[in-house]
């Protein structure tokens, strides 16, 4: 509950909110938490989970909810979940959330809280509502009670403490309900295509270490077919506040708002200005040669078609490269769209993915100005230049000053290069 006693409050944290572009995440926290330090360790709130990932991905914008969840009745009411999903989706739809992708992701209780609201949403009659569940991509569980707590010494405890808030103690015993919830949430997978993934905690609560873990495997796992839960280890509190970007937790749930986003990396995708657009033609012509049967795209703007959102296309095709090529020229560095966007975020995801970059010199420039700034998610900033990154070819031996015999070698051996570039990162993704 907030200060001021509203419920279900949705609070913007970081990045971008219109509504043509992108991918809105929507956290949603646990019993006896808050919207904003239930997501990151205590007293570092540059490590918010949703702070993190709204930095990291250029096309998420990250919401946190606020909702009613304490267990004792001398901290406020709360009603039941059910019933909060009728204020969550209203207040959801306020904020246009559904107007394009949303990905949930829910800790603890609050992963109850969003199947009520997905549930609610398909059985409405409100456009608005339909659209949030039509618009889900995708679930992301950390230690949700889905089976309750019959398993543990907690429930028989607990029912003689007094002062409880009865309802929201309802909501987490209830075995009917809780089971009906959750064969409806399967099915709304299943109609929806929604991706879901589970997660559940390897470690005791430290203040709770009589009852061992909090939320055990069998109650976090919701059986949703082919979904395979994920030990963390972390208790029940610390699995929502990643320890950085690096933390397996918060990798893994980047990695899959980036599946959700754009599918598996699949992509060669092909950096450059329209004045450059011969030397493209050029590569790709190789490169159409070579790929064959394999599962590769060459991917550059020339294939937007009219109406599409150029943005989120070629955003969503960054986020499926394997590799990165860089067809650098005077007018390239003149770009701000490629200097501000496209150079940062390929440079981040080659840092955190393991994908590859190939600079192709087209022709002279000052390196100096090839540097640029790219932000971390723990909201560092650092610069860059090209120089520790592949080239296809010395700076000072551009393609502008090759014979056409020398060009056709060139854009003969990059295509190579490219191909075997592609075929080194899925043997690796494959072998991880």
């Amino acid at each position: 509950m907030n200060s001021d006693g509203r419920l279900d409050i949705l609070n913007r944290i970081e990045g971008r909110c219109d509504v043509t572009t992108g991918v809105d995440l929507v956290f949603v926290h646990g019993a006896e938490a808050d919207a904003e330090h239930c997501w990151h360790p205590k007293d570092k709130p540059e490590l918010s989970f949703p702070r993190m990932l709204a930095s990291d991905l250029p096309y998420a914008c990250s919401w946190s909810l606020s909702y009613t969840s304490t267990l004792y009745r001398r901290k406020g009411y709360t009603l039941r979940l059910g019933e909060q999903a009728t204020q969550t989706l209203r207040e959801l739809a306020n904020r246009s959330i559904g107007r394009r992708p949303v990905i949930f992701v829910a800790h603890s209780v609050g992963g109850l809280l969003i199947k009520h609201v997905l549930r609610l949403a398909t059985e409405s009659r409100d456009p608005q509502w339909q659209r949030i569940v039509e618009q889900t991509r995708g679930v992301v569980f950390l230690s949700t009670p889905h089976f309750g707590f019959r398993k543990s010494r907690l429930t028989s405890l607990l029912t003689f403490l007094p002062n409880l808030n009865d309802n929201l103690l309802t909501d987490v015993i209830d075995q009917k309900t809780l089971h009906a919830l959750n064969d409806d949430f399967i099915a709304i997978v299943a109609k929806h295509a929604i991706d879901v993934q589970v997660y559940y905690e390897g470690k005791p609560t430290p203040r709770l270490l009589w009852l061992g873990k909090l939320v055990s495997k069998a109650s976090a796992n919701p059986h949703v077919p082919g979904v395979q839960p994920t030990v963390v280890l972390a208790d029940h509190d610390g699995l929502c506040k990643p320890a950085g970007p690096n933390d397996h937790i918060y990798v893994s749930v980047r990695q899959f708002v980036r599946r959700c986003f754009a599918g598996e990396a699949r992509d060669v995708f092909i950096s450059y200005a329209h004045e450059d657009a011969s030397s493209v033609d050029a590569l790709r012509k190789e490169l159409s040669a070579l790929i064959g049967g394999r599962a590769l795209q060459v991917w550059t703007d020339r294939v937007i078609e009219v109406g599409d959102s150029w943005e989120t296309e070629i955003l969503k095709h960054m986020e499926r490269s394997c590799v990165a090529v860089f067809m650098l020229s005077p007018a390239f560095l003149m770009s701000e769209f490629i200097m501000l966007t496209e150079l940062p975020f390929l440079r981040r995801k080659a840092d955190a993915e393991g994908s590859e970059i190939i600079v192709v010199p087209l022709a002279p420039v000052d390196l100096e100005r090839s540097e640029f700034q790219a932000s971390f998610p723990e909201g560092a900033e650092r610069g860059f230049g090209l120089n520790d990154v592949q080239w296809a070819s010395a700076p000072e031996r551009p393609v502008a000053s090759m014979s056409s015999i020398e060009k056709n070698a060139f854009f003969r051996r990059l295509a190579e290069n490219i191909v075997a570039a592609a075929d080194r990162y899925n043997t690796k993704k494959e072998d991880g």
